[in-house]
């Protein structure tokens, strides 16, 4: 009567499962097509929790990967952040503009003509401030943020928004 192989009592690195696992060969067994006694096919079942093993670690550190990934691509500048600096920088950008228009009206008009101004700079904001909070947090360009809530001239906001040089 013949001993029956445990599987504890098999080698793998005899058997070559360090290989295998790390699918670094490309061999197949012929225990499966041999139909008498070998030690190779207990071998290999004993193989297959260390690939399942490498195959659950690899798996691991993918998510692991794919979470850091997604949490470094999540860096965006808050949605009030965005706004708070967007209604700076159209202000002294719109501002700077009516200012001149309004100081080349004439005198008895300048009261009215600001007045008209206000609404104007008013509706403008608010019809595209949805937008541009978006575009803003796409951008996830907190330095630009940063610098139009600081700006307190039209130039200093002007900069924040120019095209970088690469």
């Amino acid at each position: 009567m013949r001993a029956r192989l445990s599987l504890e009592r098999v080698s793998t690195t005899i058997v070559g499962c360090d290989h295998r696992a790390a699918g670094a060969s490309g061999r197949t067994s012929d225990a499966r097509s041999f139909r008498g006694v070998t030690t190779r096919l207990p071998a290999l079942r004993a193989c297959a929790p260390i690939r399942l093993t490498s195959l659950g670690l690899a798996r691991h550190w993918l998510l692991v990967l794919v979470v850091a990934l997604l949490a470094a691509a999540c860096s965006r500048p808050s949605a009030k952040d965005c706004e708070e600096g967007l209604r700076n920088w159209f202000t002294l950008v719109f501002w700077e503009k009516a200012e001149t228009e309004i100081a080349a009206a004439p005198p008895e008009q300048r009261e009215a003509l600001r007045a008209a101004k206000t609404k104007e700079k008013d509706t403008q904001l608010e019809g595209g401030l949805h937008l541009a909070i978006n575009q803003c947090r796409g951008a996830r360009d907190h330095d630009g943020v940063k610098c139009m809530k600081a700006a307190t001239t039209g130039a200093q906001a002007r900069k924040c928004r120019a095209p970088k040089d690469e």
